[in-house]
């Protein structure tokens, strides 16, 4: 407690942004580099059953087990959702290309947005599930949007007055509980994919995220301590869509509009990193 808290002094800028400072770091040692996730809003979504003080433990725990799964992925050798999300991209710029160079020829505007989001949502899907969807699948739309509602909605003031009042705002009408909808629809449409993978059988050769967190799964199954379950598996591949999708979708249209405002840079770019003869990848 210091002074500040109690509203007494008058601190310069620069003071308060070292102690400010001051506290982030004591904040960071004291967490150790693991995720947070705070706030009544996000634990009503994530672990709304858990008690509140073993938030924490088990969260940090969670972490750490997530980290030995995605490692275990990243350097597994077998050909996988790596090669599945590159062979995705270049169908999508052989799909998206003709249809550029015929708006562009009609002098029509275009969003680009709807293709962006389906692309970055499929390639997160190879990766997660081993597969992509078509562009015509009704169920992974709407997987998208809601999505993108709860995106939305957790930047939105109302997560702020849920925070403040979660028993009350659970209980209320509003906009805010349009992300309790949406975060069920991609729950729901991520256990079906779940069962969809139990149903097939587990493979020699783990090819995606589900198989890797599954065969953990099984090689510890009666081990209470360890938090690989199918909750948790649903948790991870709702958190790697919410937040891939959206970041990856805003930094493309971004990169989009800048390259269309200054098309000097476009040609800069694609000359001196991609040459004419090579697709641009990001590797």
């Amino acid at each position: 407690m210091t002074l500040r808290n109690l509203g007494l002094g008058k601190n310069s800028l620069e003071a308060r942004i070292q102690e400010e400072a001051k506290s982030l770091v004591e904040f960071f040692a004291l967490i150790k580099g693991l995720p947070v996730m705070y706030g009544p809003f996000l634990d009503h979504l994530a672990i709304k059953s858990l008690a509140a003080d073993a938030r924490e433990v088990l969260g940090n725990q969670i972490a750490q087990e997530i980290r030995g799964v995605v490692k275990a992925m990243v350097m597994y050798k077998s050909p996988g959702p790596d090669e599945l999300a590159l062979e995705h991209y270049e169908e999508f710029v052989e799909e998206l290309a003709p249809r550029l160079e015929e708006v562009y020829a009609k002098g029509k505007s275009l969003d680009p947005s709807p293709a962006i989001i389906h692309s970055v949502g499929n390639v997160i899907s190879a990766v997660i599930f081993g597969h992509c969807f078509s562009r015509d699948d009704k169920e992974f739309h709407q997987l998208l949007e809601a999505n993108d509602v709860v995106a939305k909605r957790l930047a939105s003031p109302w997560n702020r007055v849920f925070d403040v009042f979660p028993w009350l705002m659970q209980r209320l009408p509003g906009p805010h509980q349009d992300i309790f909808k949406s975060n069920a629809i991609l729950e729901e449409f991520l256990k079906k994919e779940i069962r969809s993978h139990k149903e097939n059988g587990a493979l020699e050769e783990p090819q995606d995220l589900m198989d890797f967190y599954q065969d953990k799964i099984s090689k510890d199954p009666h081990d209470v301590s360890s938090t690989f379950d199918e909750h948790n598996m649903v948790r991870l591949a709702a958190d790697l869509f919410l937040g891939g999708t959206e970041t990856t979708t805003t930094t493309l249209r971004w990169a989009l509009l800048y390259m269309v405002i200054h098309p000097e840079i476009q040609g800069k770019g694609y000359d001196e990193y991609y040459g004419k003869y090579f697709v641009p990848y990001v590797v």
